[in-house]
């Protein structure tokens, strides 16, 4: 099961992020700009994270200082 949000860009393409599992057991962990393989999927999340995302893709809320 991949975790991907996809975005339509209207003109019969578009684009996803997110985490795709891969054939030889590893993770490929794609924000819209870069991409990055890993052996774990918690690799991979933690990747994404550190980029400002969430597992599936969608941007994670950002935290308001009180």
């Amino acid at each position: 099961m991949n975790s991907t949000e996809t975005i339509d860009l209207g003109n019969n393409e578009s684009m996803s992020r997110g985490i795709f599992p891969q054939r030889d057991g590893t993770f490929l962990a794609m924000t819209f700009s870069r991409s990055k393989t890993f052996k774990t999927r918690k690799g991979a999340e933690a990747w994404l994270s550190r980029r400002g995302y969430n597992a599936d893709g969608s941007r994670k809320e950002s935290e308001a200082c009180h």
